[in-house]
């Protein structure tokens, strides 16, 4: 079932990020995409790592998009809003088996601690960089 909400991302149920702490220097989150196929649900979880030692994972570089409506995922469990143009690229990136390792920074960041944002914005060259792919999304063929 997919959920869409007017303005607010996150709506009664924000999402808590796993950790009150703050990341640790050179740590970042990767976005684990759980395999499923449609009109399954879009089913995530977060992974923390560090760059020294990250896992395989590609980067995501997307168009944000101007829209004031959210679709709401499932992260770890936890409801979570994002950007309809994200979950349509997320959907096509999902396997039916296998799940799929990514850093998106409007999941991958609580955009809401501005300390953890400007740390890992600065991070953003070593997270693209260690990346095995960059995936560039701007949008679905019928969506301009």
């Amino acid at each position: 079932m997919i959920l869409v909400h007017q303005n607010s991302p996150l709506l009664n149920h924000p999402y808590i990020y796993p950790s009150t702490v703050p990341l640790a220097r050179e740590t970042i989150r990767l976005l684990e995409i759980q395999p499923g196929t449609p009109p399954e649900s879009l089913r995530c979880r977060l992974i923390q790592a560090s760059l020294s030692a990250v896992p395989t994972y590609s980067a995501i570089s997307y168009e944000w998009g101007k829209s004031e409506v959210y679709v709401t995922i499932s992260l770890d469990n936890k409801p979570f809003g994002i950007r309809p143009n994200l979950w349509t690229f997320l959907m096509h990136l999902r396997d039916t088996d296998t799940p799929k390792v990514v850093w998106v920074d409007a999941v991958c960041i609580n955009q809401d601690d501005m300390t953890e944002r400007g740390a890992q914005v600065s991070l953003m060259g070593e997270i693209y960089n260690k990346a095995d792919s960059t995936l560039i999304w701007l949008g679905a063929k019928d969506s301009k």
